[in-house]
């Protein structure tokens, strides 16, 4: 359950940095000088791609 509740809460916390991302570019420097672990890193990574596509996708409308 701890495994379960510390991906979800990894997982919320990338959504709201790649939102914070791309409002605030010296917000995604600080991140990325926060992230030490490259699987973290990676995470992060595609999920903020995901959510830079789900913008694009959704933005316009």
């Amino acid at each position: 359950a701890r495994a379960t509740r510390r991906l979800r809460s990894s997982r919320i916390g990338a959504v709201a940095g790649a939102d914070l991302a791309m409002a605030n570019p010296t917000a995604s420097a600080r991140m990325a000088n926060q992230i030490t672990n490259p699987r973290v890193g990676t995470m992060v990574g595609v999920q903020a791609a995901a959510e830079a596509a789900n913008n694009a996708s959704i933005g316009p409308v």
